[in-house]
């Protein structure tokens, strides 16, 4: 594994119990960060804090489909902490049903979870960030979220391409940071509002690669097949 330097700095892994947000964790924790695991699965998470130490791993049990205990916990680690460097979004679920099987239930905890847990998870940590003028936020998705049970090389490939120009608008992707400097240029606006559209461009990143994998999860890339 490549080890990265996150000495000193604080790290919320929602999902963080096992599978690639353990993973994360691992990496954070060798790189001499401290990872705080947020996940509804405490007892998989308390394994990691055995494995590392309370200096290195935080446990916080949070149902990620709760907006209000979202912000609540993560409000609290904010305070605790002083500074949060960083925020992975690795939890997600994903339906298996065909579209015409999911049912309003199944489809409103896909949403809680996988978009309204993320937006209100980032919003938690957001003004933490811009108040110490350092974060960075990574909002992890699954190739089956997006084209749903089965994966076709036509699904996959609309999954990918979709995803990737609904990431493209971000203002810390390559192509979004290119659109950004040449209107600064050409606009030449105050930095206050260049933060702001350098917000309203992440969150409209953000936002279309959600709704994209949320889509993508009822298997709607296979009517095309």
């Amino acid at each position: 594994m490549v080890s990265m330097d996150y000495s000193g700095k604080n790290y919320i892994v929602t999902g963080g119990a096992g599978g690639i947000g353990g993973a994360v964790v691992d990496g954070i924790v060798s790189g001499g960060g401290h990872a705080v695991i947020v996940d509804i699965n405490e007892a998989g998470a308390r394994k990691y804090q055995e494995k590392y130490g309370e200096d290195k791993v935080t446990v916080a049990a949070v149902d990620l489909s709760n907006p209000a205990e979202i912000r609540e916990k993560f409000g609290a680690l904010v305070q605790k902490f002083g500074q949060i460097h960083g925020l992975i979004c690795v939890a997600g679920i994903v339906s298996t049903s065909k579209f015409e099987d999911v049912t309003q239930a199944e489809w409103d905890r896909v949403v809680a979870i996988n978009l309204t847990g993320v937006f209100a998870s980032i919003q938690s940590v957001f003004t933490n960030m811009k108040e110490h003028s350092y974060g960075r936020i990574v909002v992890v998705s699954s190739v089956a979220a997006q084209v749903g049970g089965g994966v076709s090389t036509l699904a996959l490939l609309s999954a990918i391409t979709n995803t990737a120009s609904a990431a493209g608008m971000s203002p810390i992707s390559t192509g979004g940071s290119m659109g950004l400097a040449a209107y600064t240029q050409i606009a030449n606006p105050t930095e206050e509002e260049r933060s702001k559209l350098f917000i309203q461009l992440f969150a409209v990143s953000i936002g279309g690669v959600i709704v994209i994998a949320l889509f993508g999860m009822t298997g709607v890339y296979g009517l095309f097949m």
